[in-house]
């Protein structure tokens, strides 16, 4: 479960946090995880577009999950098994681009 993925304000729009979710989603790989799963607020639009490049699905809601703000987090989830045969299938480099 990915808890946080956070970018300096003064450095986002850079893709750090693509190239940081992608080695996230590398290393799951390597370490033979099937599933990557958070949460993301419905207002966090910028989080929300970054997750779906990466290919993460809507999975369900949780209501009123954030006490701050009483807002409901966005369930997402990532499977693995098929960009583990897509890198397989493409060598040690893998499928996935950075950029």
């Amino acid at each position: 479960q990915v808890i946080d993925v956070a970018v300096h304000p003064q450095k986002r729009g850079r893709g750090l946090g693509y190239y940081l979710l992608t080695k996230i989603i590398e290393e799951s790989i390597s370490l033979g995880i099937r599933n990557i799963w958070l949460e993301v607020r419905p207002s966090n639009h910028a989080a929300s577009r970054l997750y779906a490049k990466c290919e993460f699905i809507e999975v369900g809601r949780r209501p009123g999950y954030y006490r701050d703000t009483s807002e409901d987090a966005i369930v997402m989830s990532l499977s693995l098994l098929s960009k583990e045969r897509s890198r397989s299938l493409s060598g040690p480099g893998g499928a996935e681009g950075h950029g």
